[in-house]
């Protein structure tokens, strides 16, 4: 299964080396999307954990707990601070992380690494490595084989070669890990999942505002981009972000086009 899109001829492009040294992370805003993503996906998992499907069961649950173990300082019911967290704000604090993970074990790990560790491919530190065997195993997947795990390497590759390309090591490694991305987000199976923790759309959202802040960093694939599109786009970039699939299956589709109409007025 091939993911790349059209491109133009990189040939005129200075090879760089493939590997660089660690990165750290960029600072954050407080309550960023990441935080909702982490906060509502966390309160799934609680609720899930304990059998409860509201909000405000939850927390009378909680303040229950809370009052058997003598910490009459908690107040989970009355602030209802549990349907905050349903809606992505305020972010759990480490102690209540803690406190609730004695009641539903493993959540607290979730929060901090999500399903199959999706907040780390996401937002974790990068290596800024690329495996060539690794690119092309997310590029022969097939369509049945598409799963989080899967999803979580694709995710790590295209953050790995769009801080690569950043950091001026642009490199041979074909393009189209984005829509790979894509492809493993509207994916039936991994769909419904994400939509079951309530951030496949937050999740959505965040990949392609990295994607459009990797195109403004990128001179290059921003020209790639307009020159494929212009044609039949009238916001390239924005259609690519919105659907990178469908954008280069219309490229493909005006490049044939493109080549029957030369055809045609070459042999009249």
């Amino acid at each position: 299964m091939s993911f790349a899109t059209p491109i133009l001829d990189r040939r005129s492009r200075r090879p760089k080396d493939k590997t660089l040294g660690g990165a750290k992370r960029r600072g954050r805003p407080s309550h960023s999307r990441e935080d909702r993503v982490r906060t509502i996906a966390w309160f799934k998992a609680v609720a899930a954990g304990l059998g409860l499907d509201t909000a405000g069961a939850v927390g009378r649950r909680m303040q229950e707990e809370a009052d058997k173990c003598g910490r009459h300082v908690e107040n989970h019911d009355a602030s209802k601070v549990w349907t905050h967290y349903a809606k992505g704000r305020p972010t759990p604090g480490p102690k209540r992380l803690e406190f609730v993970d004695k009641i539903v074990p493993g959540t607290a790990e979730f929060f901090r690494q999500g399903p199959s560790g999706l907040w780390i491919a996401m937002w974790g530190d990068l290596r800024m490595q690329l495996c060539a065997d690794d690119v092309q195993a997310i590029f022969s997947v097939q369509p049945s084989d598409v799963d989080l795990h899967w999803l979580v390497g694709a995710i790590t590759a295209w953050r790995n070669h769009a801080a690569l390309a950043d950091s001026g090591a642009l490199n041979e490694f074909p393009d189209g890990l984005y829509e790979a991305v894509i492809f493993g987000l509207q994916n039936p199976s991994v769909m419904g999942e994400l939509k079951e923790w309530g951030v496949w759309n937050l999740i959505l959202e965040d990949i392609a505002e990295s994607e459009r802040s990797n195109i403004r960093r990128n001179p290059h694939k921003w020209q790639e981009i307009f020159a494929i599109g212009c044609v039949f786009s009238r916001d390239p970039v924005r259609d690519y972000l919105i659907n990178p699939i469908a954008f280069s299956q219309a490229a493909e589709i005006n490049h044939a086009v493109g080549i029957s109409v030369l055809g045609r007025s070459t042999h009249q």
